[in-house]
């Protein structure tokens, strides 16, 4: 028989207030209390004598070892623990509770402090997590830092930066990707470096040819009509002689005008922008082929007012626009029509063969340099022809008929005046 006594002594070793309820079936519902170690409380009413419903239910009926309860007094709120005494037939007789009246406040103690140590541990955790983070984003973030640093020195055309590494990992290799990139682009640029200077070398080399050309035209002509009025026994050769003597002494002139600009500078002659008769010109050109063998020359000068430009650049202009219409026209001969007329603001210069014309698919690149329509040109004439009109402030155009023949005309605005009157006055 389990007494008061025998549980204060066990409550005592304990250090903790025991009761001991029995159940005698089953089909009882809780159970009385038979021993208490502090049977004061019970005896005051504060505490109920029979076991809770709850309790009961979860030892008894459903056979768990140990269960805990919160239970109230007032407000007070305590903790009890509840386990089942079970005979050898495994039938419950009765019930073991363990009120933690008293040792509530310990009990609280015990789970904050408990409470504590498990958030210091997290935070601890916590701190190491954040701390290997940020030792694995600095070893991931510095590599790409790098990268971005080459990437915007490489951007800037500094393709003699590599990269600094040591590691065999994935960014290593993105490393050496992008430093064999950055040699292969350097390689490259240098090739095109080389290439270009090649080009512009061959480019240089076609305009010094075709401003050499462009003199040795009117020579050769002046020089073949002084011999043809010789041979002829012309009653004007004198006249003739003489003209052609100029001519050539002007080209001659000009020649060494290009050579000593070449010479100073790798660039064409340096531009002398004056007042220009327009008109002279073109008569110039037009006497130059009067005796062109199967080709008639038609002369539609009119007055025009002086343009400004580089007097040899337009006679330049000029005759590489008829030596092209003659050219066109060496078949089966023809007729070159050269003429001025005024406009409005303006002087147009026109050239005019009947000869094969120009393709329509042809037409579109005539101004493009390399491009010609003759195999033995260098395909500068006309776009030389066409940056020197522009730089006059003028326009080129050119309409053509397959079979019919083309006419060249060039628009150069009218010299201003009083710029012409600046130009006129004597230097002092």
């Amino acid at each position: 028989v389990v007494s008061n006594e025998m549980l204060k002594e066990i409550g005592y070793r304990l250090g903790h207030e025991i009761n001991l309820f029995v159940t005698h079936t089953r089909d009882e519902w809780g159970g009385p209390l038979v021993a208490s170690s502090e049977p004061g409380i019970f005896a005051t009413g504060i505490l109920s004598e029979r076991l809770p419903g709850t309790a009961w239910r979860e030892t008894v009926l459903l056979s768990r070892e140990f269960v805990s309860a919160t239970e109230r007094i007032g407000e007070y709120a305590f903790q009890v623990g509840y386990s089942p005494i079970v005979a050898a037939s495994g039938e419950a007789l009765g019930v073991l509770s363990i009120p933690m009246i008293y040792g509530q406040d310990a009990v609280d103690r015990e789970l904050a402090r408990r409470n504590s140590l498990i958030l210091a541990l997290y935070l601890l955790i916590l701190l190491v997590v954040i701390f290997i983070g940020m030792i694995l984003a600095r070893r991931i973030s510095s590599p790409i830092e790098r990268l971005a640093e080459a990437t915007r020195r490489l951007s800037a055309g500094d393709l003699d930066y590599r990269i600094p590494h040591h590691s065999r990992d994935e960014f290593g290799h993105l490393v050496d990707s992008f430093n064999r990139m950055t040699e292969d682009l350097r390689r490259s640029r240098e090739t095109i470096v080389r290439a270009e200077k090649d080009a512009a070398w061959r480019e240089m080399a076609k305009q010094i040819a075709h401003e050499i050309k462009n003199p040795l035209t009117p020579m050769r002509l002046s020089a073949q009509q002084v011999l043809r009025a010789y041979e002829d026994d012309h009653e004007d050769f004198v006249e003739i002689f003489t003209r052609g003597l100029e001519t050539i002494i002007r080209q001659t002139e000009s020649l060494r005008r290009i050579a000593s600009e070449f010479s100073a500078f790798a660039r064409l002659p340096a531009r002398q922008m004056k007042p220009v008769d327009a008109a002279a010109l073109v008569r110039e050109v037009a006497g130059l082929y009067s005796g062109t063998e199967n080709v008639t020359v038609v002369e539609k000068i009119a007055a025009v007012p002086p343009v400004i430009a580089d007097r040899e650049e337009l006679w330049r202009v000029i005759v590489n626009l008829a030596a092209n219409a003659v050219q066109a026209m060496e078949r089966d001969g023809g007729t070159l029509t050269v003429g001025t007329a005024a406009t409005d603001g303006g002087v147009e210069i026109s050239v005019t063969d009947t000869g094969v014309g120009i393709p329509a698919e042809d037409m579109t690149k005539l101004f493009v340099p390399n491009f010609s329509t003759k195999t033995g040109g260098t395909g500068l004439g006309l776009a030389i022809s066409k940056a020197v009109v522009e730089t006059c402030g003028g326009a080129i155009e050119v309409s053509s008929e397959v079979g019919r023949g083309t006419v060249v005309r060039v628009v150069l605005p009218a010299a201003d005046p009083e710029t012409e009157r600046t130009s006129e006055a004597p230097e002092t």
